[in-house]
């Protein structure tokens, strides 16, 4: 609108509580368990991801994903069902649906990694904030809000957006180097 705003403070929507313990991650730690909130639907990405799944399949990376989200595109939802299916996925993703916003914190306790891999830019969504709160490693396309948290390679990793292979080699990363993405996580 032509307004000067470089002076203007920016004040991002509180978190929560402050932290008294370190949060518990849930299960096999020789699994990588990625995850995945937001709406369904195709300006998300979600697709960009379940496509590095694939190639982290075929690499044999164990892994599983769960995706919380309210479905807003029904078809969208249905191709990418398909396409789990076609390439044997779908016994390691887990649709859970809209999950209630005072359940969210179980679901970032049962994860190593969030990825937010949005194709076009939007405000400051929660999401990656609150993984980061939750000591969950964000891998995240960066366009929009998701920019101004990350920083790549000390406290998340950034992909270029649309870019399955990238994501894959971050993935590949985060499974070989656990000791230090959890390093990068708790920052």
């Amino acid at each position: 609108m032509g307004l000067d705003v470089s002076e203007s403070p920016i004040v991002y929507p509180p978190l929560g509580e402050n932290k008294s313990k370190p949060f518990k991650r849930e299960g096999d730690k020789d699994i990588l368990k990625l995850g995945f909130c937001g709406l369904i639907m195709q300006s998300k990405g979600l697709h960009v991801l379940i496509e590095a799944l694939r190639v982290a399949k075929n690499a044999n990376i164990p892994f599983k994903l769960d995706i919380a989200g309210k479905t807003f595109s029904a078809k969208y939802r249905q191709e990418l069902e398909k396409y789990c299916e076609e390439n044997n996925l779908s016994e390691k993703i887990n649709w859970l649906g809209f999950v209630e916003p005072e359940k969210l914190t179980k679901f970032y306790e049962s994860i190593d990694i969030l990825v937010f891999p949005s194709l076009y830019p939007e405000s400051f969504g929660m999401v990656v904030a609150e993984a980061m709160y939750h000591e969950v490693l964000p891998i995240s396309s960066g366009v929009g809000g998701a920019f101004e948290v990350i920083t790549h390679n000390i406290n998340g990793l950034l992909i270029r957006p649309n870019d399955s292979h990238d994501l894959y080699n971050k993935i590949e990363w985060c499974y070989k180097e656990r000791t230090k993405r959890e390093k990068m996580a708790k920052k």
